[in-house]
């Protein structure tokens, strides 16, 4: 039976630490019903009420992002990947403080209240400026779930301290991309392979100010969709396109 894919976005929040560039990730809960277990990014799926994004964003051309993300309504992407951070990992990206309400997160997690409602009431804006759109996987066919990733990067905001919310996840660190491959590779985390791919690309910039220049630059962001060699019905080799292989595979 075919799965359903559902549209997603996730961030990944940048600093500088003590041994150059640092990311955010988070432990996903053994509860939850994808990567349960793994250390991911903080990102979730799209909600209805994000298609309010063109009237909270700033600094965003609809029709221009609409041909960037090639499908229509794609400023939507931008306010889940702000909504998401802050339901998760309590990160603001608005262009306020946030709102006072320690029970919010909770409130917009479980559907109660809204994001339109509530940057109405505190008359914040999001300003896209502050997130690169740089990567687009979609996961294969024959997974429980399924869904059509929008990957952001941003840089960590001044003043702010992220805390894991509980439900979702159970653990944050801040980590070199390096140090969280060497942790996988050890057999101490669990990766999903899009982070690992990520990790890759993201270990070979020193800093934030670095990895944000290079992913500016990104114009074209193709959908990534990897092949699956299969032995026996076990997975044993993932191919990413352009790979050595990945055209005699069967496509999706």
């Amino acid at each position: 039976m075919s799965v359903a894919l559902q549209d997603a976005a996730t961030v990944v929040l940048l600093r500088d630490g003590s041994q150059g560039l640092e990311v955010l990730m988070a432990k996903r809960s053994a509860s939850t019903r994808f990567s349960a277990g793994a250390f991911v990014f903080p990102g979730g799926a799209v909600d209805p009420g994000d298609s309010i994004a063109p009237d909270v964003c700033v600094g965003l051309e609809s029709d221009q992002c609409d041909a960037r993300f090639g499908e229509a309504g794609a400023a939507r992407f931008y306010l889940t990947a702000a909504r998401e951070l802050y339901e998760e990992v309590g990160i603001w990206l608005f262009d306020g403080p946030p709102p006072g309400d320690p029970q919010l997160r909770r409130k917009l997690h479980a559907g109660a209240l809204s994001l339109a409602r509530v940057l109405d009431d505190c008359g914040q804006r999001l300003d896209a400026q502050v997130l690169h759109y740089f990567s687009f996987w979609t996961t294969p066919p024959m997974m429980p779930r399924r869904y059509r990733t929008r990957f952001f990067v941003g840089q960590m905001p001044h003043g702010q301290t992220p805390k894991v919310d509980a439900v979702e996840l159970t653990e944050l660190c801040w980590t070199t991309p390096q140090q969280m491959l060497q942790r996988q590779r050890a057999g101490e985390v669990d990766l999903i392979f899009p982070t690992v791919k990520e990790l890759q690309r993201l270990s070979q910039y020193a800093s934030v100010e670095q990895a944000l220049s290079a992913l500016r630059e990104i114009d074209e962001v193709p959908e990534i969709r990897t092949r699956h060699r299969l032995e026996n019905g076990r997975r044993v080799l993932i191919l990413m396109p352009g790979e050595p292989g990945y055209e005699d595979l069967p496509a999706w």
